[in-house]
């Protein structure tokens, strides 16, 4: 039986579901301290959802539509998906927030 508690990324999931179909954008990618911030928007809803991790690799358009982002977990890394998009981001430290402002507002 898979126990659900043990999953840290379980409280993730519904944060990604409520952005599913939002518009996407590689933010911002910090050298010094290896972060890399996807934000997510509506043009008719407040805020934006921020995800953010520590990357390996990315492979990813810097803006994409209709985003349909997850979470996995593969050989002890995080990978941040959306296969419609074409995007892959392995890494580690995955962080989802969402935020009542865009970061440009």
């Amino acid at each position: 039986m898979n126990d659900r508690r043990d999953d840290p990324l379980r409280h993730v999931t519904p944060l990604l579901d409520r952005w599913r179909g939002a518009d996407a954008r590689l933010w911002e990618l910090t050298s010094s301290h290896a972060a890399l911030r996807i934000v997510l928007t509506r043009p008719d809803k407040a805020g934006c959802l921020v995800v953010s991790i520590a990357p390996e690799r990315i492979e990813a358009p810097r803006d994409w539509f209709d985003a349909d982002i997850g979470i996995e977990q593969h050989d002890g890394a995080l990978h941040v998906v959306d296969d419609r998009a074409a995007v892959r981001i392995i890494g580690e430290g995955v962080e989802v927030a969402e935020y009542p402002t865009k970061p440009w507002e």
